[in-house]
């Protein structure tokens, strides 16, 4: 399985963490079919070059760079590397994150028991940047009132998504031909790419199923984080209209032109 890191900017600060990604993946139990996939900006080719050949003997899977020419936003990033990889699965591990160690083991034994699902979400815990806990998500999935009484208890569904939005795909596993198939991420939603990714997949018919474990620990406040980066600045009426568009967007796979008109009038005000 191909783990696609995207990376926006190198420094010492993101070298710290990116140490703390890779060791998570070095860390996986029971399993030997990993592999990392390194995205990032072509201006940084050579600092990232140097910091490979200086760091990856210590690990035991194969490290991969992918340089891009084009442009570096988390969903282009990600599309691009997606359509370099030949695995039936991919994972998304941002460079301030880390996996648990058996998540992987889990990951395998839920694809034998469900290989229709396309993607699997991780129950992922919230942690601040100095490392203390602060929430669990994803795990509304199990919540006999998120599903509802015709729901499956573990799985999304496009009407429960659509009344709870809180689920990250950030540690998710995706099958390859699914996620091509939906359309790939859309770089013209700024703010709800991910939501508005889920609403199709399972608009799609697509399945989207929660694993029961807790597989990933996801860094929420960190200064340039990709979420800091989308909404510094940004009003409530903003975030609504990205919300709005979402749900307006997911009827389609491709990635369209927004009208945002609108959105120009109220940053007027």
């Amino acid at each position: 399985m191909v783990i696609i890191v995207p990376i926006h900017e190198f420094n010492d600060g993101v070298k710290k963490y990116l140490d703390n990604a890779l060791n998570s993946i070095q860390r996986q139990k029971d399993v030997s079919n990993l592999q990392a996939l390194l995205v990032y900006p072509e201006k940084l080719h050579e600092d990232i070059s140097l910091y490979t050949i200086t760091e990856k003997e210590k690990y035991t899977f194969k490290i991969t760079l992918l340089s891009n020419p084009g442009n570096f936003d988390f969903q282009s990033q990600i599309n691009l590397a997606v359509s370099t990889i030949e695995s039936d699965y991919f994972s998304i591990l941002e460079f301030d994150d880390e996996y648990a160690e058996i998540y992987f083991k889990n990951v395998e034994e839920y694809i034998e028991a469900y290989p229709e699902v396309d993607v699997f979400l991780p129950m992922t815990i919230q942690v601040d940047k100095y490392g203390k806990a602060l929430s669990l998500i994803n795990d509304a999935a199990w919540s006999r009132d998120f599903v509802g009484d015709d729901g499956e208890q573990g799985f999304l569904s496009l009407e429960s998504v659509k009344k709870y939005s809180q689920f990250s795909i950030t540690g998710g596993v995706f099958k390859r031909t699914s996620f091509n198939t939906a359309g790939k991420f859309k770089k013209n939603l700024k703010l709800t790419f991910t939501y508005e990714f889920m609403l199709r997949t399972l608009n799609m018919d697509m399945k989207i199923m929660n694993i029961a474990k807790v597989g990933y620990k996801h860094v929420v406040d960190r200064d340039d984080s990709l979420f800091i980066q989308y909404t510094n600045g940004m009003s409530l009426k903003e975030r609504k209209f990205w919300f709005e568009t979402a749900n307006k967007e997911y009827y389609f796979p491709q990635d369209r032109d927004i009208d945002v008109s609108s959105l120009e009038t109220v940053e007027a005000q």
